[in-house]
């Protein structure tokens, strides 16, 4: 047992590590991976030939608020340990040892790079195993959930005119994932036009289009930490102008008649005026 860390049970009842190697080196990582993956709720303390006084300091770094698949990972951070050997490891909510490193310096550092998402809103912990005690620091897993694609509802057809003043265009999903996307309708230069981040349908009034972007595509869009989730629709043209820019039927129809209508009074003012000379 000379290479391996050893439980033992001190006389005032308190657990205890009874020995510990004097080479904390290559031996020293699978004796804590197998031996100490336990360590999880209660206090241990050990032993080495070479004890610190100093309180460590255990941090944190570029941990995100929600675990999203090639994010930097989080980062365990123990400083102040002395020269004392230490082990820092990392362990699931189920108190499995995932990642440990072993060292004598300053400080060490332990990056978490792999999680388990079935254990979302558990939390993961970095034990520091130093002289002074087991100290732990928790991280509390957040997976990012994307959100359901967006899809279009009574929407009018692009290819016939609405002369409806509160016509609109609603996008729907059914989930805004986690966190919640924020929903908004883009107009074809990439403005805002409307947007909302907790209801799960948005509409588009075309009451508020601008006139610059006639038949242009308007986009509809979950914008997520994930990525982006979108589909297009181009609204239709308003009745009213389409009134301005053309003729209906009934129109040139009444022009016609009322053209024709004009040359035959034209032709008997001609008439009469032709039998009043003759007389």
């Amino acid at each position: 047992m000379a290479e391996r860390l050893i439980l033992g049970r001190l006389a005032n009842g308190k657990t205890a590590f009874r020995s510990l190697v004097m080479h904390m080196t290559c031996a020293l990582a699978p004796s804590i991976h197998h031996n100490l993956a336990s360590l999880h709720t209660q206090k241990y303390h050990f032993r080495t030939l070479t004890g610190s006084d100093e309180q460590p300091m255990m941090s944190l770094e570029d941990c995100p608020k929600y675990f999203v698949t090639n994010e930097p990972s989080c980062t365990c951070v123990a400083e102040n340990i002395g020269n004392s050997s230490s082990a820092i490891l990392w362990k699931d909510p189920d108190g499995k040892t995932n990642e440990y490193q072993t060292g004598s310096n300053s400080s060490l550092r332990l990056t978490l790079s792999t999680v388990d998402v079935t254990f979302n809103k558990r939390q993961y912990k970095c034990d520091l195993l130093h002289s002074s005690g087991v100290h732990t620091i928790s991280y509390t897993l957040n997976i990012a959930v994307s959100p359901s694609s967006p899809t279009l509802d009574n929407c009018a057809d692009t290819n016939q005119p609405s002369n409806d003043p509160n016509a609109v265009c609603t996008c729907t999903t059914t989930s805004l994932g986690e966190p919640a996307a924020l929903f908004v309708w883009d107009d074809p230069e990439h403005n805002a036009v409307v947007f909302t981040r907790n209801e799960t349908s948005l509409a588009l009034p075309f009451a508020a289009l601008n006139e610059t972007y006639r038949g242009q595509a308007y986009r509809c869009i979950l914008r997520h930490i994930t990525g982006d989730f979108a589909i297009e629709y181009t609204p239709p043209t308003h009745y009213e102008d389409e009134k301005k820019g053309s003729l209906s039927g009934g129109a040139i129809a009444g022009i016609v008649l009322g053209t024709i209508a004009f040359i035959c009074l034209i032709l008997a003012a001609m008439c009469f005026i032709r039998r009043r000379f003759k007389k």
